[in-house]
């Protein structure tokens, strides 16, 4: 767990990462030490935390606060819920990951390991859908991990064939 104690260790390890969750508060208090634990479990090296008031005041949070910072889709997602472990956990789970991301290793670990629901849909690279799969992604993300697999790679093939799926 890396404790950052000023606004430039933040915005260096905020961009040294796709994905990072960031502790805001007491580091000593019983919040730091739930988050401290969460972070063990998830076994990332993408967790912090800081007391620095000056990063609590760039970054306009009410300590204690907790926020995902990424590189994709809405770039900041702050933590409404009570700090209990499995909202924690929940919070992390669903805002980590891409509105849709390419059916791989880290989704797999997200079903299995995780044991979050998926969606997944199979398409062939280039056929400029693209569109249309963005609106549906968009009315199930936060309750639903959504991956899609690439028919033109021989893998996905072999997934699609799995779950009886066949060209017409």
């Amino acid at each position: 767990m890396k404790v950052l104690s000023s606004i430039g260790e933040m915005n260096k390890f905020i961009n040294s990462r796709k994905v990072v969750v960031v502790y805001f508060g007491v580091i000593g208090g019983r919040e730091a030490a739930l988050f401290t634990g969460v972070a063990r479990e998830m076994d990332g090296d993408y967790f912090a935390m800081t007391a620095d008031k000056g990063c609590i005041n760039e970054y306009g949070v009410k300590i204690p606060g907790l926020v995902i910072f990424k590189k994709f889709d809405d770039k900041r997602n702050d933590f409404k819920g009570v700090f209990t472990k499995k909202e924690i956990i929940a919070f992390i789970d669903k805002k980590r990951v891409p509105s849709l991301m390419p059916f791989d290793n880290e989704v797999l670990e997200l079903i299995f390991k995780r044991n979050m629901p998926i969606l997944t849909i199979f398409r062939r690279e280039g056929t400029h859908h693209e569109e249309e799969v963005y609106k549906g992604v968009e009315l199930v993300k936060n309750n639903i991990i959504t991956s899609y697999a690439d028919l033109t790679s021989e893998a996905n093939r072999r997934l699609a064939e799995y779950f009886g799926l066949t060209e017409k």
